[in-house]
């Protein structure tokens, strides 16, 4: 994926599409095809010319939890999108299939959905079809919005949407017309979609209770003041419920892999004694370059390396860029932070 997207800042859009070959089909509308040239998938998508700025902002957005839109083939009368291919289920088939969600895993997957929207919201962008359908759960456990034909920029000064849309059950009722549609109006869908991953129903036809039930029932109050203010608010909520929630954010702990779990937690303990080596018996004069050099040895190697709480996607100069650049440019920075805490270290008088 992040091979293709660095190639489509110096290639045309007209190449890379001219280079598909389609594969399977998954509808009408929606196909599977290889991009010959590296045989990676790809999945290709066949929507109204409406929804082409919505899908050229998502060209330029990048997040772990945001399908990337590779390129988009102007038809005249339509469009046809081309995203990356993500290997695993969307919810509507999981829960059509039977199989059971459970609660940890629901939040975990409605967290996911609120770092996604949360690179849409910042970037002044409104989702707008926050459904089951459009949501996917790789095989790594890692959820992803994938449709983004309905999303709109918010304008301000604006009464209501010009057109009525939105999937209904998950629908705000600001989508039919009483006002505008905005960040609010996600924060009502992911509130729907949570109460759909653990009943298989809409709210109004059996709604979950306890802690999880009181953060749905602030999702889709009527009234929009009175739900979170923020897609950040609505997922701290859904971490503080979790007691595990932050643990499932750390990089190897949320893997579904045991050796992998094993592995980092010993990491992670290898971490601790070193920190305590480093600060065991210090001089009071060394205080601040030893903190200086602890931090350029751990804690800023481990945002680096790991993308932890989506820094890479967030600091102004990687935000957007392909996540192969992030990476090289990350693991750059994170060997560079190392060397420079071993020679902070080094001028420290024994």
């Amino acid at each position: 994926m992040s091979e293709v997207g660095a190639m489509t800042n110096s290639m045309t859009n007209e190449y890379l599409y001219e280079n598909l070959r389609t594969v399977s089909s998954f509808n009408d509308k929606t196909k599977l095809c290889i991009y010959e040239p590296t045989h990676r998938l790809f999945v290709v998508k066949e929507a109204e010319r409406s929804a082409m700025p919505g899908y050229e902002a998502m060209r330029k957005l990048a997040s772990p939890h945001l399908a990337r839109i590779l390129c988009i083939k102007d038809f005249g009368d339509r469009i046809e999108v081309v995203r990356e291919y993500i290997q695993g289920e969307t919810l509507a088939d999981m829960i059509a299939k039977g199989k059971r969600i459970i609660p940890e895993t629901a939040l975990k997957i409605a967290a996911d959905v609120c770092d996604g929207l949360s690179v849409m919201h910042r970037a002044g962008y409104v989702h707008r079809d926050i459904t089951a359908n459009n949501i996917i759960v790789s095989q790594d456990g890692v959820a992803k919005i994938i449709d983004f034909g309905i999303m709109r920029c918010f304008a301000r000064n604006k009464c209501a949407d010009t057109v009525i849309l939105g999937t209904p059950g998950y629908a705000a009722p600001e989508q039919f017309g009483f006002s505008q549609s905005d960040a609010k109006t996600d924060i009502y869908a992911v509130g729907v979609l949570i109460n759909v991953m653990l009943t298989g129903g809409f709210p109004n036809e059996r709604k979950v209770s306890g802690s999880v039930g009181k953060i749905i029932g602030k999702c889709i109050e009527i009234d929009s003041r009175y739900r979170y203010a923020s897609i950040a608010e609505l997922k701290e909520a859904i971490c503080g419920v979790n007691p595990i929630g932050f643990v499932k954010l750390v990089p190897g702990l949320r893997s579904r892999n045991p050796l992998v779990i094993a592995a980092s937690a010993i990491g992670y303990l290898f971490a601790v004694l070193l920190t305590y080596v480093i600060f065991v018996d210090i001089k009071p004069g060394d205080i601040p370059k030893v903190a200086i050099g602890w931090l350029l040895i751990l804690p800023i190697p481990f945002f680096c390396f790991c993308n932890f709480l989506g820094i890479w996607d967030w600091l102004p100069f990687s935000k957007g860029a392909p996540k192969r650049t992030q990476r090289t440019v990350y693991t750059l920075l994170g060997v560079m932070s190392i060397f420079i805490g071993l020679m902070v270290f080094g001028t420290i008088k024994k």
